[in-house]
């Protein structure tokens, strides 16, 4: 309601403006209280909103983001007046394995004091006289009558309705024994056949997959038996799944419906802002690469165009993961370091892996019944997991999770540059193709644009692994060139042919068979006499005996005595 008044700010159809974006009202806004024509209005902040996204159903998260909040709040509050945070207390706060946390948190409030924070909790009469209040003068009679204040209540989802307490406490708790199923496994069916099925059917699970099929062939007005709209039963069976912590139906559910997270453009915003392209897209497809801020409407476009065509819970999944990224970038800078590009299909790649690792017997999509605040944690973890449990992981582990997270050395680029100067038919990876001309001419060693530039042609590597044996290889012709400045290529540095030659001198010292697997190689660590760092060097060197590599004149005047 509020960020839809606000659209009118600055809004003159004489002059074509339409006014402000239709943005959501963040934590600062949320704590004023309003005056519109003689009403008294106070909102909710979006933390609480479950119409829109789910993530605010995930307990464990809400609790992290109110934390977030309040912190967020006694840092930047700079207006006249004290901020009120309105707390929405729904019934499923109070039950569940998280009711505790709730519970704890609330005596703190009570207390006054909450992560070194004075809090007072009151009744709203109380407060309004040492709020900070804002009149709202620019609304006028017509904006008065469109606004609509309905008091909160749960929909009723029919047979998912609640009675009392004791029910939503023995449904929240019921463990999931069904088997997974996917929707594909209803595609062969007709839509009579699908709809007859709804009828009487038990399963959440089975529920979603027969709805998201019906809905993708007759679209969100189709009717199902019980003369219901299905986008309507979509809706209802997601705040359901949300309850019952089914999150792998959430979001397909979420997904079905093209629902997108109100704070999803600033967060994209504020990784750019901090140096960081993101490139939305599932792993082994094609990507969209993200260079600067972009409108809420063209987020979801890229969003549902990339990702639901091949894997629809990622739609929902990547926005929840730009969202913590973005949190991380700003709290804990470190994390990013060495990583230009966040390839969020890579990212969510190095999640399954880093999942099967640490659980052997789980399958891949259990990273779509992750709650919202697994998700968080998981994506933490595969952040820090290389530096901070260095010596229990394989080095197969950490090739391949710095290979997902596209991230280098601190000195990476400034490599690939000095190689590229020595360089003149250029650098080929694959079928992409650096040349040195007039890439040395346009751009600088430490500009931005070269960096990404570098980065595009390693974009079209298929494997994580494969690129971070490239990434070494850069690392190890770059010294070589530093250490034997009369050195330069003759011609083209082609990495794929050098890579094979290394691959082939590690077969050959180990009495192996030619082969198009190259998992031993892989897990080879980079240092030793039999490390990766060895072949590769040697690779290079066998170059340099078979003419690849040519020798700079040496002047005579260097050589000349005095």
């Amino acid at each position: 309601m509020a960020s839809a008044r606000r659209r009118r700010i600055r809004s003159s159809p004489k002059l074509g403006l339409t006014g402000r974006p239709l943005r959501p009202i963040g934590v600062l806004g949320t704590s004023k209280i309003y005056k519109i024509m003689g009403k008294t209005v106070l909102c909710y902040p979006i933390t609480f909103e479950i119409s829109d996204f789910y993530m605010s159903q995930d307990m464990h998260l809400l609790l992290d983001d109110i934390k977030s909040d309040l912190v967020f709040l006694s840092k930047c509050w700079k207006l006249h007046g004290r901020p009120i945070y309105v707390l929405l207390i729904r019934e499923e706060m109070a039950r569940g394995e998280n009711a505790m946390n709730m519970l704890t948190m609330l005596a703190a409030f009570k207390h006054g004091e909450f992560e070194n924070m004075r809090l007072q909790v009151g009744r709203l009469q109380s407060m309004i006289s040492s709020g900070c209040i804002e009149h709202l003068d620019f609304l006028d009679t017509e904006d008065l009558k469109e606004l609509q204040f309905v008091a909160y209540a749960d929909d009723d989802t029919k047979s998912f309705l609640y009675k009392s307490l004791t029910d939503v406490s023995q449904i929240v708790l019921m463990p999931s024994e069904e088997s997974p199923s996917s929707f594909r496994d209803f595609e062969k069916h007709s839509t009579q056949e699908l709809t007859a099925l709804t009828a009487d059917c038990d399963s959440v699970e089975v529920m979603s997959n027969l709805l998201f099929v019906i809905r993708q062939r007759e679209g969100p007005n189709f009717r199902l038996t019980d003369g219901t709209y299905v986008d309507n039963q979509i809706e209802k069976l997601t705040r359901h799944a949300a309850k019952t912590r089914k999150w792998s139906v959430v979001r397909l559910c979420s997904s079905a419906l093209s629902k997108v997270v109100d704070s999803l453009a600033p967060s994209l915003a504020g990784l750019l802002v901090k140096g960081r392209h993101i490139t939305i897209g599932v792993f082994g497809k094609s990507e969209y690469e993200i260079s600067e801020p972009i409108r809420p409407n063209e987020a979801k476009e890229i969003l549902y165009s990339y990702c639901f065509p091949y894997e629809p819970q990622e739609a929902v999944l990547q926005q929840e993961m730009i969202i913590h990224l973005a949190t991380y970038c700003y709290t804990e800078p470190q994390l990013f370091d060495g990583i230009l590009k966040v390839r969020l299909g890579w990212f969510v790649q190095a999640m399954k892996i880093e999942l099967q690792n640490r659980f052997m017997d789980l399958p891949v999509h259990s990273l779509f019944s992750l709650s919202p605040y697994e998700v968080k944690q998981l994506i933490y973890y595969v952040l820090t997991c290389n530096q901070a449990e260095a010596e229990t992981r394989t080095i197969y582990q950490k090739r391949i999770l710095d290979g997902a997270l596209n991230r280098v050395p601190l000195d990476f680029y400034e490599c690939v540059w000095h190689i590229l100067e020595r360089t003149p038919g250029g650098i080929k990876c694959g079928a992409n193709f650096l040349p040195q001309q007039p890439t040395l001419y346009d751009m600088t060693m430490y500009e931005l644009k070269f960096s990404l530039k570098v980065e595009e042609m390693l974009s079209r590597i298929a494997l994580p692994e494969y690129r971070q044996i490239v990434v070494e290889l850069f690392m190890v012709a770059s010294m070589i060139l530093r250490r034997n400045p009369e050195l330069q290529f003759a011609d083209q540095l082609d990495i794929e042919k050098v890579i094979m030659e290394a691959f082939e001198l590690y077969a050959k010292d180990n009495g192996l068979k030619p082969s198009a697997d190259m998992m031993p190689f892989y897990s080879l660590p980079a240092i030793g006499k039999n490390g990766t760092v060895a072949y590769l060097a040697r690779a290079c060197f066998n170059s340099l005996l078979t003419g690849d590599i040519l020798k700079q004149s040496v002047s005579n005047e260097s050589c000349r005595l005095s």
